[in-house]
């Protein structure tokens, strides 16, 4: 049997509770509120894009090496960053 009072439904509140302010003391989870918060005030909150160091150095090597070969021309490590954080950040054409 369960409680008629409703502790279930109380202790299941109180866990979700718990979780949810766990997770928004993590770096990434006041990241996530500073943006949901942004939208909530009307205000578009801007794109979090990847800085330099999120990307892996490998990654940032391959890129110059492709540009450099389409286009014919030495690229520089800087170019390929810029490169990607602009790719990264476009908005995918996915709507569903």
């Amino acid at each position: 049997m369960r409680c008629p009072l409703g502790c279930r439904e109380h202790h299941k509140a109180m866990k979700s509770k718990k979780r949810s302010a766990e997770y928004y003391k993590t770096a990434d989870g006041q990241m996530k509120k500073m943006r949901q918060n942004a939208c909530r005030n009307g205000a578009v909150a801007a794109p979090s894009s990847p800085t330099e160091s999120e990307f892996k150095e490998s990654v940032v090597e391959y890129t110059r090496l492709l540009i450099s070969m389409t286009e014919h021309r030495k690229v520089s490590r800087d170019e390929a960053v810029a490169e990607l954080r602009r790719v990264v950040s476009q908005r995918s054409l996915d709507t569903t």
